[in-house]
């Protein structure tokens, strides 16, 4: 994350002896841009989900529960008579839940459903024959949909995820659909933490999960003495009630600009006075408005921060590197990151910042250059362009030196005229 003017603030907070690994949570977290958020998004469920098959988009929330606990049912059933002698059975009818809902009757709360919800509105609207929102049970059989698919923006410790899949698993057409193979299972979101991805892989439905990146959280911190000092420092600067490392001590380090989610450390989210003290959180109430606001404003590239973290600003300014697209830049931060060390896709997206689809890309782009093998080794072509690229180059608007002239010795003698 960008160290701005809202995060010096912030910073000025901690002990001085305590600034530096502050400075490396804060430079561990990672703040997605509206803009950003959308269109990776958006491009994640066109690409990832089959073109010739429709799909009902979900937009995952907070569902009520019944008098058992249980999440209320997506649909409600009818009882279907089969003649006498013969159980009852049960058919899906009617509208689904609405898309935005506040879960308490006596303050009405929109989350970041509401952002998403607008994101796969606008995409079911401009591609109608692909995508159907939240369809009724009897425009889910006409659309002949076969991917049930649940859109949020994180999955944390999974809980709301698996709450909104068992919804729909306890409407017995959906289970009937599924045992005949009819549907599919989904959730696709913007990030997921491993241990809300553990909670999804032991759901019924065995949902396929697609996300745009790797959520950064405070266990994922290397090496590990600093993932040490940085646990230490969250739990000494939280009030004694509170988890210090949010909502079933998750760690995430991530925000959005819709809003900063309760999986958290509360240091960037929770207010409190504690040892005679106030605190004043990054994101107060978690709410993003401040530092979206500075994010939008700010000049800085995400691929120019993606090339200072890995150690090579200098690339940003060859012209080689300003004239290539901008799947070839991906291309180059790919190989970088993995001459640095960077193997696996995980370890990459978070060294670079880029996009899980991007990695996978740049990766299969390389391959077909020769520049990557099938062991995402780099190969000498690979080598030989980032030994170009590091080359200095000469400094803009000096003027060189003129060559020293050297004595004439006249090779040929020729005779007068």
């Amino acid at each position: 994350m960008e160290i701005n003017r809202e995060c010096e603030l912030w910073l000025q907070q901690f002990k001085q002896k305590d600034h530096q690994t502050a400075r490396m949570l804060l430079r561990a977290f990672k703040f997605v841009i509206a803009s950003e958020f959308s269109a990776d998004l958006t491009h994640l469920l066109e690409s990832k989900l089959p073109k010739s098959e429709s799909a009902a988009l979900f937009v995952e929330r907070e569902l009520r529960s019944t008098r058992g606990g249980l999440p209320i049912r997506m649909y409600k059933e009818e009882k279907l008579s089969q003649g006498r002698g013969k159980p009852k059975r049960y058919r899906a009818r009617g509208a689904a839940l609405p898309v935005v809902g506040s879960p308490r009757n006596d303050r009405q709360d929109v989350g970041s459903e509401g952002i998403v919800a607008a994101l796969v509105s606008g995409l079911a609207r401009s591609q109608q024959r692909r995508f159907v929102i939240h369809p009724s049970a009897e425009e889910f059989r006409r659309a002949k949909v076969r991917h049930v698919v649940v859109v949020t923006d994180l999955v944390g410790s999974g809980r709301r995820a698996s709450r909104f899949l068992s919804s729909l698993w306890r409407v017995r057409s959906v289970r009937s659909w599924a045992s005949s193979r009819l549907v599919k299972f989904w959730v696709f979101a913007f990030s997921a933490t491993d241990a809300g991805k553990a909670v999804l892989r032991k759901h019924r439905t065995h949902p396929k999960l697609e996300t745009v990146c790797i959520c950064p959280t405070v266990s994922k911190i290397r090496p590990n003495d600093t993932q040490e000092e940085i646990r230490n420092l969250c739990e000494q600067s939280a009030p004694e009630e509170a988890k210090p490392l949010g909502f079933q001590d998750t760690g995430a380090l991530i925000a959005f600009a819709h809003g900063c989610p309760n999986n958290a450390p509360v240091i960037f989210h929770k207010s409190f006075t504690t040892k005679g003290r106030t605190w004043k959180p990054l994101f107060p109430a978690r709410v993003a408005h401040d530092i979206a606001v500075a994010a939008a404003d700010s000049e800085v590239d995400p691929l120019t921060l993606a090339l200072d973290t890995l150690g090579i600003k200098s690339f940003a300014d060859k012209s080689a590197f300003k004239r290539s697209r901008k799947s070839q830049k991906h291309l180059i931060i790919l190989l970088a990151a993995i001459r640095k060390g960077h193997r696996h896709v995980e370890s990459l997206s978070t060294a670079t910042g880029l996009s899980l689809w991007a990695i996978t890309e740049a990766e299969r782009t390389a391959q077909q250059q020769g520049l990557l093998d099938n062991n995402r080794r780099l190969t000498e072509p690979a080598f030989s362009l980032l030994r170009k690229l590091e080359k200095p180059s000469p400094t803009a608007g000096s003027v060189l030196s003129p060559a020293p002239r050297s004595s004439y010795y006249p090779k040929v003698l020729r005779a007068p005229k």
